[in-house]
């Protein structure tokens, strides 16, 4: 998996010489990152080991670790019912909440798979991988990825946990 993200192509004036080579000091709007995948087929280069009409989908799994002393404390207090001596057992008792979500990734068909398959997944608005803070950011600047997150850390930083 490869993590792009790009400064686009550089200013220039009428003489062909750089102003800004960087969209956050020139002002300009910055695309979304994207996540690469590099698929291959080891298959493709011994014969007939081609792949006609081939399609890719990808999930996420979100874990989350769920105590359940605090539900079961919650729920007894809002029901008004007393815990039982099963449910003192179970007090330190650790479950783990998994969600499975898709993600859209671009192409995600491929004619004549025959030694590799390059896609990606945009990081914006709709990206499940991006925490929910993220997202709202980039609605709110119009679908654009925000300047000040514009390099490795503040990209990764704005992962959401997942597996």
């Amino acid at each position: 998996m490869c993590l792009r993200y790009k400064y686009e192509s550089a200013t220039k004036d009428e003489d062909g010489v750089v102003i800004h080579d960087n969209p956050v000091e020139s002002g300009r709007k910055i695309d979304c990152p994207r996540l690469f995948f590099r698929v291959i087929n080891c298959g493709g280069n011994v014969g007939r080991g081609n792949i006609v009409d081939a399609a890719m989908s990808g999930f996420v799994i979100f874990q989350r670790q769920v105590n359940k002393s605090k539900n079961l404390k919650k729920a007894s207090t809002q029901l008004g019912v007393m815990q039982t001596e099963r449910d003192k057992n179970e007090e330190n008792t650790t479950t783990y909440n998994r969600k499975f979500h898709a993600i859209d990734i671009q192409p995600s068909t491929h004619p004549y798979f025959q030694m590799d398959w390059v896609a990606y997944h945009t990081l914006d608005q709709n990206s499940p991988l991006l925490k929910p803070r993220i997202r709202k950011m980039i609605e709110e600047n119009g679908g654009y990825w925000p300047r000040e997150l514009n390099n490795v850390v503040g990209i990764r930083r704005s992962l959401d946990e997942f597996e």
